[in-house]
C-alpha cells in the first residue's frame, strides 16, 4: 500500500478497485451486485438438485441468496457458546420435535385422533424427557435450570397446538415429518413411498421435504396438512396465503400430496401459531388452488431470473438476522437506494410477490 502504482498492478487490488467503483458510483446492475452469464453452468447445477422447502423459499424471496448459497456454497459460521436461552429458530425446531414426538408415541394406537387429553399428555411428558437428555449431548442448550423451563414452555406451547384442532374423526390416521422426495427409505410406515420427488413442471424443479403433519381419512379421500409455527400469530384479520413467499411450505405440501395420493380428493392445508394463544389459517378449496397457481407461477419467474442471468439484491427490511449480509456493502441502505431503479427491474417478476398483503 505504500506504493500505489506498484498495488494497481496487482489482480486482487484491481478486482477491489472495480468492485469499489461499481458499488458507489454506478448505478446500473453489474457483476459486482449479481449479473452473471445467462444459463450459467453453476446456477443450473443448483436448479437441478432436489429442492427443499426452505431452498424454494430462498428462491422466491432472494434470488441472488438463493446463487450464493446453492450455486457457490456459501455457509455462515455458527458460534454456538453456551446460550442463556434458544434462539427462535432452534426453539421452532424444539417445539416440531415434541409435536412429532407426541403423535409418534399416539400413532398407530391408540392414535391421535382416538387419545383422550391424558394420553396425549402423557405423549408430550415422554417426549419432553427424551429431548431434555438428547439435546445436550447433540447442540449447545442453556444451563440446567434455565434449559428444563425452555423445553417446559415448549410443551405448553405444543399441548395448546394439538388441542386447538377441531374434533378429529375416528378414523383419521395421523403422522409427523412426512418425509418425501428422500434420496433413501427411512424404513418407516409412511402413507407413500418417500424417495419420489415431486415435480414442479412448469418451473423445471423437483423438490422434497417433510411435512410437519398429516391426517388422513381412513376412506383416504381427504387429508389435512398442518405447518406449525412457535411464533407469536400475526393479527386474525390477515389473511395469509403466500405471506409474501414466507408461508410457501404449506402450499407446496399441499403440491407434494396431490401428486403422491391423487386418490385425494380434498384438502385442507393449516398454518397454526403456537405462541399465546393458538390461531389457525387455512386454505382449502378455491382458494388453495389459486395459492397453487400463484406459487407454480412465481417459481417459473424466479427461475426464469436466475437462467436469465440478470440478479439483483434484494432489502430485506423484515430480517430479524440475515448471515449473508456480508456480502453485501457495509452502508447497505445507501447502496440499495442509489440503484433502486435497475434492482427493482430485474426482478420485477417477483415484485408483486414482496410486497404482497398476503
Amino acid at each position: 500500500m505504500a506504493r500505489p502504482r506498484d498495488a494497481g498492478a496487482l489482480e486482487q487490488v484491481r478486482q477491489s478497485q472495480s468492485c469499489w467503483r461499481d458499488w458507489q458510483w454506478d448505478e446500473t446492475l453489474t457483476r459486482h451486485d449479481g449479473s452473471v452469464a445467462a444459463e450459467h453452468p453453476a446456477i443450473l447445477a443448483a436448479l437441478a438438485r432436489t429442492q427443499s422447502t426452505t431452498s424454494l423459499q430462498r428462491l422466491l424471496r432472494d434470488p441472488l441468496g438463493y446463487v450464493w448459497r446453492y450455486a457457490l456454497g456459501w455457509r455462515s459460521i455458527r458460534l454456538e457458546g453456551e446460550p442463556l436461552q434458544l434462539d427462535p429458530i432452534a426453539f421452532g425446531e424444539l417445539v416440531h420435535e415434541l409435536i412429532a414426538g407426541a403423535i409418534t408415541r399416539l400413532e398407530p394406537r391408540p392414535g391421535f385422533a382416538r387419545a383422550n387429553a391424558d394420553e396425549i399428555e402423557a405423549a408430550i411428558a415422554a417426549a419432553s424427557s427424551k429431548v431434555l437428555a438428547s439435546w445436550p449431548l447433540q447442540r449447545s442448550v442453556p444451563p440446567a435450570i434455565l434449559w428444563q423451563h425452555t423445553v417446559k414452555e415448549a410443551a405448553r406451547r405444543t399441548a395448546k397446538g394439538l388441542a386447538c384442532d377441531d374434533p378429529t374423526r375416528a378414523d383419521t390416521r395421523s403422522w409427523s415429518e412426512v418425509p418425501f422426495g428422500q434420496e433413501m427409505r427411512t424404513g418407516g410406515e409412511w402413507p407413500w413411498d418417500e424417495t419420489v420427488k415431486v415435480p414442479i413442471e412448469q418451473a423445471g424443479l423437483v423438490f422434497g421435504g417433510r411435512i410437519d403433519r398429516l391426517d388422513i381419512r381412513a376412506s383416504g379421500d381427504g387429508a389435512q396438512i398442518t405447518d406449525y409455527k412457535s411464533i407469536k400469530p400475526p393479527p386474525k384479520s390477515q389473511r395469509i396465503t403466500l405471506g409474501q413467499g414466507r408461508e410457501l411450505q404449506r402450499v407446496l405440501y399441499a403440491m407434494a400430496v396431490r401428486i403422491l395420493l391423487p386418490e385425494i380428493r380434498t384438502i385442507v392445508t393449516r398454518l397454526i401459531y403456537l405462541a399465546d394463544e393458538p390461531a389457525r389459517f387455512e386454505l382449502k378449496g378455491d382458494e388453495l388452488d389459486a395459492a397453487v397457481a400463484e406459487a407454480n407461477t412465481y417459481l417459473v419467474a424466479a427461475v426464469q431470473i436466475l437462467r436469465s442471468g440478470r440478479i439483483a439484491p434484494r432489502s430485506e427490511q423484515d430480517a430479524v438476522y440475515d448471515d449473508m449480509r456480508l456480502a453485501l456493502p457495509a452502508d447497505r441502505e445507501s447502496y440499495l437506494r442509489r440503484k433502486a431503479t435497475n434492482f427493482r427491474a430485474a426482478s420485477q417478476k417477483l415484485g408483486k410477490l414482496w410486497y404482497s398483503s398476503k
